[in-house]
């Protein structure tokens, strides 16, 4: 088996503007090996100068943010959720959130599933 056909490592110490946000998702061509309805993967990073997110929520997709260093705060519904290194946040559909801050430095994984093309509601 030609395994370089099966798996694709992604590096994502590349900067952004040379790489995809997402590893994988439904965003992606139908042809990718990497198209999936389930999951979607980001590794991002954010500072203390980011803009924060659009309050938002989705109807059928989960979320979650895990912070691999720095801290970052969300708000999820009405209230503000600090995260440090090493914590989870799992955010279920219908409720609002937005990452709102972080310290400078700060890297996180992201997670959607289902992937989330098209389940994303702006709160006004």
């Amino acid at each position: 088996m030609d395994l370089q056909k099966k798996v694709e490592i992604f590096d994502f110490s590349i900067d952004r503007s040379k790489r995809r946000k997402w590893a994988t998702g439904n965003f992606l061509d139908k042809d990718s090996p990497f198209f999936s309805e389930y999951t979607e993967i980001n590794v991002g990073s954010r500072n203390s100068k980011s803009q924060p997110d659009t309050l938002h929520f989705h109807h059928k997709t989960q979320e979650f943010y895990l912070v691999i260093s720095g801290r970052l705060t969300l708000q999820v519904d009405n209230q503000e959720i600090d995260l440090q290194p090493l914590q989870l946040l799992a955010i279920p559909p219908t409720i609002p959130h937005a990452v709102i801050k972080a310290t400078d430095n700060t890297k996180f994984v992201a997670i959607k599933s289902p992937s989330g093309l098209n389940d994303k509601v702006i709160v006004l």
